[in-house]
């Protein structure tokens, strides 16, 4: 026995001594082993020495020792002292001791590692051609090494028998034709023999040379095959993979799948099985899996794997012969000699579970669940048949019936079907498959269990009927599933048509079902008295009606399909439904204790019988409804004999709607046109109230900029109502006066601000001018409004208000509380859908409060209005203004008189037209006048109503020219249009681009405003894109203010055009308006400059003009 040392290190690669000393290390010593210096080796038990001849320096000695931590060494090299690890000279002793063990043979290059394995020697270079430089840098090639083929030979027994193997690249010669020829002696192929050692799971393979008969390693056998192949190579190249290296240890150990991949390699090829050494045959027929049952004592029952031919059954055990997983897996019969595939449907983890539990065992009670849930699955994955019940249980045939459970909806039948097998009962899919048996455990005292065996037949017979009926298998293919009419068909007449020996589980409301033709209608009955609506409404098919709880449990389920009073069912559409439930409630919530709804609440009422089916109305009801929808179908006011006015047509017709909402009690909108007239529309209303209930008490209340134009208006209009202003200063003065007064005006600044005292008033009218105002429900002054006392309420804007739905609700929560509900359940009910895009829900908003809303515009009654409306506005000064006025006016007298009375009045035009411009530039704007003070846009009255023209007038969708002679003040203009953020064209003397602005405010819709000097302006453009036209400071040359208007009034126009003067009031402008025809022409003529007419005016006629009120 060599030493355990030598053993050891004989076992070691050139690998394995490469990660022993590492590779620089490992080299380095091979290198020191091939000049042959290590001398003077000793080898005892596990230690070994030797000395090493270093090129310049005495021979190191070099101590190894096999412990159980591995390898020890000593070396007396500086190195080693240093480091105290292996050096080279350890590497040399080590690969020396390695060699020696494994033979005296010379030493021989290795092939190609990828090709042919480590050889038994430690040089484990690969031969090829290596250019490398020698110690003294000169560049020296180390040609290849042929080295001569050796045979094996058998010596005596127990002799050493060594075959060697060709090197792979080895030529004959190294040049010449000789590099293309194989060595010398190399001749022929070399067969193997392979020995198989079957173990469970497990086989070991031993390589024999044919011709020497001696074992060897497979890379060594494989180095023949790299010369001349044989049908061995694939055996050998996937053993090559498993070997150990060692040519002590050819034995390869291989497992499983790898057992799987080997043996059809192995067919036709020469193989014994050990110890017989029987020729190993391959059979034809693959083993599939079977399954088998026995009973141990009657209470446990085992269930064993096996496999089987198929052409003869015969049975293999899984305890026998060796078993390989793979696909496909492999038996080996080692008592027959015979290798056999296995079914492929046995996958490699199913045959690994069979191998580690060939046999199971269960209790009794747990045999239904094994046979109709475990062993059918196994059986599916794996191929088998299921085993034959008739080993442990009593197998019966008996005859289903049949059973239906029925549930679900009108519209969505679910049917699940079950067959009863005496006692037993199973759930059959739509398909009409269920488990192949019903397992009873044995009866007490008996062994036997006893297996009914189902009639699968029968069964999809069975489905076959309920598919029949239009029914189809539900999403699991359990059950059955209808809907629609197909369901419905399913409950009316499907379920007769079953058999009748079948039992049927049919919820009770869906027995005898009955469908009528006809869907839900909606029957509405409307009746009226002289100030109240009463509807009723019904929901019937065919004359029979539902509970409207019925309807709302179904409408809440999602069900399509009604239950009526008498227990048949009728479709309705949800979403009428729905929206007509919705609409009765919110009537609902408008009504009285006794049921009835004001008046205003026609136009929902109306909107509601359009979308009944059918209704009852009565005569006046019908009446009052053509009324609200069609103008013309009110009957006509007769004009109030007070009224000093001429109405157009369509402000009689006006006049009329105002008075027939006023009779039915409601509240509404004129939301005419600007400029159509509103203002005496109103007043005509209030003469009519009051020539017939002889009492009237009215509050209007106006912008700032307006208040004092409603009392001009009504001292024009109606002279014979009495008028008092709550506005001022002063005012508290006044409160005896308004108290008796008829028609009370004041500003939505003092409404906020006087709250209580106007709230308290009694009021038969409260009118709200430019009501836009109040378009935000939660401003104080919305809320001081909605408090006024008033038995009717009007709200009056130029503005359209029906697309504006955060003005829609709080105008008429003024006009008609309550109308539109509260402003969270608008919000819900109207605002969110009609923002979401939901059209039926606008509609039906617009027809609720459409009744109540009158607006015309311009283009609507063109027939009835001149080309041009000319209208004067006046306007308030403000406190400050006023105060400023007083006193210029006090300095202009004095200056003008006393200049008159120096020089005469023939020679003072020019002091005349200086006063005359000074007054007028201090009625438009106090910054005109250029004193050192600093004053804003709100102490300027006429700029206050300037900006809430403009503002309306865009807000209607009209184009507006803004005229003043002073450039100044088309500045002050032009900063009011940016804060207000309006768009705007500006045009004065100094503009250079004249044709481009005229051309932008022509064709650009976002251009609403066009600013315009007088002189500059007045003449030579064409504006008939604009349809308003205002003049700040009118010109009272009626021809010069014709030439600006005519801007855009004159050919190309197709609508009215509506032109304001501003007149403050109080002022030098409100008495030239104030003058007669004759005498403002001679005005008129001074502000022109006319010398002529400064002549003709007398000195009465300056003293009035100049007068100091």
């Amino acid at each position: 026995m060599p030493p355990p040392i030598s053993d050891a290190l004989s076992t070691l690669s050139d690998r394995g001594l490469r990660r022993l000393l590492g590779a620089r290390t490992f080299l380095r010593g091979l290198e020191y082993f091939r000049r042959r210096v290590v001398e003077d080796i000793s080898i005892n038990e596990t230690t070994a020495s030797g000395t090493v001849r270093a090129a310049d320096s005495e021979p190191y000695p070099v101590k190894v020792e096999l412990s159980p931590d591995g390898i020890q060494s000593q070396c007396s090299c500086p190195a080693f002292q240093k480091a105290g690890q292996h050096c080279k000279h350890v590497a040399a002793l080590l690969i020396s001791i390695r060699d020696q063990a494994r033979g005296a043979q010379p030493r021989r290059e290795p092939p190609i590692p990828a090709l042919l394995p480590q050889t038994a020697h430690a040089g484990g270079d690969v031969l090829k051609r290596v250019r490398r430089r020698d110690r003294r840098g000169r560049l020296s090639i180390t040609p290849p090494v042929a080295v001569p083929t050796v045979v094996g030979t058998h010596g005596p027994p127990g002799s050493a028998v060594t075959l060697t193997t060709p090197v792979q690249d080895a030529t004959a010669k190294q040049t010449g034709i000789g590099a293309w020829l194989p060595p010398e002696g190399v001749t022929g192929a070399r067969r193997v023999e392979f020995r198989l050692h079957v173990r469970q799971g497990a086989l070991t393979v031993t390589v024999l040379d044919a011709e020497a008969r001696v074992p060897v390693l497979p890379s060594a056998a494989l180095a023949w095959q790299a010369l001349y192949p044989t049908p061995d190579r694939d055996a050998l190249r996937l053993l090559a993979r498993f070997e150990s290296g060692n040519p002590r240890h050819p034995a390869v150990d291989i497992r499983g799948e790898d057992v799987a991949e080997l043996l059809p390699s192995l067919e036709g090829q020469r193989v014994l099985l050990e110890p017989a050494l029987m020729q190993l045959r391959f059979g034809e027929d693959s083993l599939r899996p079977r399954f088998d049952l026995e009973t141990v004592g009657g209470d446990t029952i085992i269930v064993k794997a096996s496999f089987e031919r198929g052409n003869d059954k015969r049975r293999f055990s899984l305890l026998q012969g060796g078993w390989f997983e793979g696909w496909p897996g492999w038996h080996i019969d080692t008592q027959e000699g015979i290798a056999r595939r296995i079914d492929k449907r046995v996958s490699p983890a199913a045959m690994r579970r069979l191998l580690r539990s060939p046999t199971i065992g269960e209790p009794m009670s747990e045999l239904p669940r094994i046979i109709m849930q475990g062993l059918p699955k196994i059986a599916l994955e794996v191929g088998a048949e299921l085993p034959d019940l008739n080993q442990i249980a009593e197998v019966v045939d008996l005859v289903p019936t049949f059973r239906m459970r029925a549930g679900g909806s009108l519209i969505e039948a679910r049917v699940t079907l079950f067959a009863a097998y005496g006692d037993a009962e199973v759930a059959v899919r739509a398909d009409g498959i269920s488990p192949p048996v019903l397992v009873q455990p044995p009866e007490e005292g008996m062994k036997r269990a006893r297996c009914i065996r189902v009639d699968i037949a029968a069964q999809q017979e069975a489905a076959s009927k309920l598919l029949a009926l239009g029914l189809k298998p539900d999403e699991t293919g359990q059950g059955f599933v209808a809907t629609g009419d197909q369901a419905l068909s399913f409950w009316t007449e499907g379920l007769a048509e079953l058999p009748d020996d079948w039992d049927l589980f049919v919820p009770e409301d869906l027995v005898d079902t009955q469908v009528r033709s006809k869907p839900i209608g909606v029957f509405a009955k409307v009746t009226s008295g002289m100030d109240w609506l009463n509807v009723k409404l019904s929901f019937e098919s065919e004359g029979v009606g539902v509970d409207r709880d019925e309807l709302r449990r179904c409408l809440a389920e999602g069900k399509r399909y009604v239950r009526l009073e008498d227990g048949s069912f009728a479709a309705f559409d949800p979403d009428a439904v729905r929206a007509m439930l919705d609409r009765e409630v919110e009537l609902m919530m408008s009504a009285g204790k006794n049921g009835r709804l004001p008046l205003a609440q026609a136009g929902r009422v109306h909107e509601l019988l359009q979308h009944t089916s059918g209704s009852s109305v009565t005569a006046s009801a019908r009446e009052l409804f053509h009324k609200l929808s069609n103008i013309d179908e009110i009957g006509s006011t007769k004009r109030p004999r007070n009224l000093k006015a001429t109405l157009r047509p369509y402000q009689e017709a006006g006049l009329s709607w105002l008075k027939f909402i006023h009779d039915i009690g409601s509240g509404g909108v004129l939301a005419d046109d600007m400029g159509l007239g509103k203002t005496v529309q109103t007043i005509a209303l209030l003469l009519a109230v009051k020539q017939e209930e002889k009492h009237l008490r009215t509050l209007i209340v106006a912008p700032t900029s307006v208040v004092t134009n409603w009392e001009r208006e009504l001292a024009r209009f109606a002279p014979s109502l009495s008028v008092a202003l709550w506005h001022g200063a002063d005012r508290k003065d006044q409160i005896d006066e308004v108290k008796a007064a008829e028609v009370v005006i004041t500003s939505y600044a003092l409404l906020r601000r006087d709250e209580d005292f106007l709230a308290q008033l009694d009021l038969s009218y409260a009118i709200l001018d430019e009501a836009q105002h109040i378009k935000n429900p939660m401003s104080a002054t919305a809320a001081a409004a909605k408090r006024l006392r008033a038995r009717r309420r009007l709200a009056l804007t130029g503005t359209p208000i029906e697309n504006r739905l955060s003005e829609i609700w709080s105008i008429f929560d003024f006009v008609s509380p309550g109308l539109l509900g509260s402003l969270d359940k608008f919000e819900a009910r109207f605002s969110r859908p009609i923002e979401a895009g939901d059209y039926k829900t606008a509609q039906r908003l617009r027809a609720a409060i459409h009744p109540f809303i009158l607006r015309r515009t311009k283009q609507e009654v063109a027939k009835d209005l001149p080309e041009k409306i000319e209208m004067d506005q006046i306007c308030d000064l403000t406190g400050e203004q006023r105060a400023l006025y007083m006193q210029v006016a006090r300095e202009v007298r004095a200056q003008v008189l006393g200049e008159v009375e120096r020089v005469g009045l023939a020679k003072s035009q020019l002091q005349i037209l200086a006063g005359l411009t000074r007054l007028r530039q201090a009625a438009c704007d106090p910054r005109l006048l250029g004193l050192p003070r600093e004053f804003g846009d709100d102490d300027s009255g006429k700029l206050v109503a300037v900006r809430e023209l403009i503002a309306n007038a865009v807000e209607g969708g009209h184009k507006v020219l803004v005229f003043s002679q002073f450039v100044m003040m088309l500045r002050l203009i032009e900063k009011a249009m940016k804060e207000d953020g309006v768009a705007y064209e500006y045009l004065d003397g100094s503009t250079k681009d004249r044709a481009e602005r005229v051309e932008r405010f022509q064709n650009d819709p976002s251009v609403p405003v066009f600013l315009i000097s007088l002189k500059a302006g007045g003449t030579g453009l064409n504006l008939t894109a604009a349809d308003t036209v205002i003049h700040f400071d009118p010109w009272w040359n009626p021809a010069v203010e014709q030439q600006a208007t005519d801007r855009a009034h004159r050919i190309g126009q197709t609508k009215v055009v509506t032109a304001y003067r501003l007149i403050a009031a109080g002022t030098i402008e409100e008495k030239i308006l104030q003058l007669k025809a004759k005498k403002r022409e001679l005005v008129a003529s001074v502000l022109s400059e006319d010398a002529g007419g400064a002549k003709k005016l007398t000195k009465a006629d300056l003293e009035e003009l100049f007068a100091v009120d």
